[in-house]
């Protein structure tokens, strides 16, 4: 699936601040410069199980982050609450 697809396939965020993230029609375009797209279930996994992706999609979801905080998100970074003001998890596992 493309990013164009999976944008209008999923529910979009986009982050605002501190942990705040608001829901967001489905862009049609963005600068990779400014945010980036981040998947709630990695691309990977949908690649490599798609059995199991179908039985989940319904939990996918897209995030739009600073290019900076999407790095942090995907190395998984010790310092992500110092930096950005919450934990990982809360942008992950608590956005609806």
């Amino acid at each position: 699936m493309t990013s164009k697809e999976d944008v209008l396939r999923y529910p979009c965020f986009q982050w605002i601040r501190k942990g705040k993230m608001i829901r967001i029609p489905p862009p049609t375009q963005w600068n990779i410069w400014e945010v980036q797209a981040h998947h709630f279930i990695p691309q990977q996994f949908c690649r490599k199980n798609p059995k199991k992706f179908k039985e989940i999609e319904h939990l996918q979801k897209l995030f739009f982050l600073p290019p900076d905080m999407h790095m942090d998100l995907h190395a998984y970074s010790r310092r992500f609450k110092e930096k950005w003001g919450f934990e990982i998890e809360d942008l992950i596992y608590k956005v609806r």
